[in-house]
């Protein structure tokens, strides 16, 4: 009986062996590939130049393995010219770009003034010159050097309400820059040269449909400025405001010109100013061919009757809509 529990004994501890072994191999399996452990390393091809035969240049690099990202890529590299050594790597930036062409700088040239650009050479003072150029051209734009002493401002001119004044050159090449500028801009509104007086408008011109009136230079002004002005400006609704007519009532719609018309007579104004009779004119019907709305004079307010006033007007022509609008309320 002991020896058969030892045999179970012994089987347990076995199966437990394996079982731990073969754990621990799929786990190993699992953190070599996570490690990328199954690609293999670079293996490149030989540098080729960009430019000539030696200096800066590519190489392409290959890898294999089942647990590789890219397995092609381009690398730069360097190309040693003679008498230099393949590890003469120093003074070149991690892209690969050449460190080692140091120039002279020479001074700027004076500004084209067509090109608006001036221009300087730098010379090669250290540096392989296979692979360095001997000599650079840089150009650039001119700074304005053209200065200018501001002369005063001009007189404000009325009729173009404009100012001016004159810049002459101070320093600068006379040959690039104008010698004198004129420089103008509008009168500032309130500080204007010439300043004036309103006079009243004349009564409207009925043969023009115009009023005039005349501006009187304020004192204190520019003696250049004119010492009056007109002004004349269209009557508003091309009807002078101090003449009154009295209109007879509407006459029937005419059924050919679809229209209806009043006759008004100058009952206040000057004679000589005013029209002495007035026609006015309506169409007999609205937008959708409603009737329109025609009215006698309104009437007085009545006396306050719980707490409201009321006028009316007699409703010569038009249906129950206008029957509302000859009625006026107002509280009292």
């Amino acid at each position: 009986m002991e020896y058969k529990w030892i045999i179970s004994f012994l089987f347990l501890i076995v199966v437990q062996c394996v079982l731990s072994a073969e754990l621990h191999g799929l786990r190993s399996e699992r953190a070599s590939k996570k490690k990328g452990k199954d690609c293999n390393p670079w293996v490149f091809e030989e540098c080729k130049a960009k430019k000539g035969n030696c200096g800066e240049g590519k190489k392409l690099g290959r890898r294999t393995g089942a647990d590789c990202g890219k397995t092609e890529k381009v690398f730069p590299c360097t190309v040693p010219c003679d008498g230099e050594s393949p590890s003469s790597n120093q003074g070149k930036n991690k892209r690969g770009g050449d460190k080692t062409c140091k120039y002279t700088r020479g001074d700027w040239s004076s500004c084209d003034p067509v090109t608006n650009m001036k221009k300087r050479i730098l010379t090669l003072r250290k540096g392989n010159p296979n692979t360095c150029e001997r000599e650079k051209t840089l150009t650039k734009s001119c700074r304005s050097v053209c200065k200018y002493t501001r002369g005063d401002w001009s007189n404000c001119d009325a009729t173009t309400n404009q100012k001016s004044r004159t810049l002459t050159l101070r320093k600068g090449d006379p040959n690039s820059c104008e010698k004198e500028k004129v420089i103008t801009k509008s009168c500032k509104r309130g500080h204007a040269a010439c300043q004036y007086e309103k006079g009243e408008w004349s009564p409207c011109d009925a043969s023009t449909k115009t009023k005039q009136r005349t501006l009187t230079l304020k004192d204190g002004s520019d003696a250049s400025c004119p010492a009056t002005k007109p002004q004349t400006r269209e009557c508003k609704g091309g009807e002078n405001k101090d003449c009154k007519y009295s209109y007879g009532d509407w006459s029937a719609c005419n059924p050919s010109s679809n229209m209806r018309s009043k006759t008004g007579k100058l009952e206040k104004g000057d004679s000589s100013v005013c029209e002495p009779t007035k026609v006015v004119t309506k169409n007999c019907s609205i937008k959708g061919g409603k009737d329109r709305c025609f009215f006698g004079q309104w009437g007085e307010y009545s006396d306050c009757q719980n707490g409201v006033r009321k006028k009316q007007r007699e409703l010569k022509f038009g249906g129950a809509d206008c029957q509302k609008r000859a009625v006026k309320t107002k509280p009292c």
